[in-house]
């Protein structure tokens, strides 16, 4: 029962890092995905800030 036990944490471990992988992939897909959006809301936010501006940098600049 132990060894059935460890083998089923290992792959339930297994499946935890896969899943966290997929997550990072996907967030540096949509970081890179909005990067000029992002580039964007930056210049505007230094040439006429506006509570538009700032939450645009809060959605595409994470």
């Amino acid at each position: 029962p132990e060894t059935e036990m460890f083998r089923k944490y290992q792959q339930s471990l297994r499946e935890s890092e896969a899943r966290q992988a997929r997550e990072q992939a996907q967030e540096q897909q949509q970081r890179t995905f909005n990067r000029p959006k992002c580039d964007f809301w930056m210049q505007q936010d230094r040439t006429a800030p506006s509570e538009k501006s700032r939450a645009s940098i809060n959605q595409y600049c994470g």
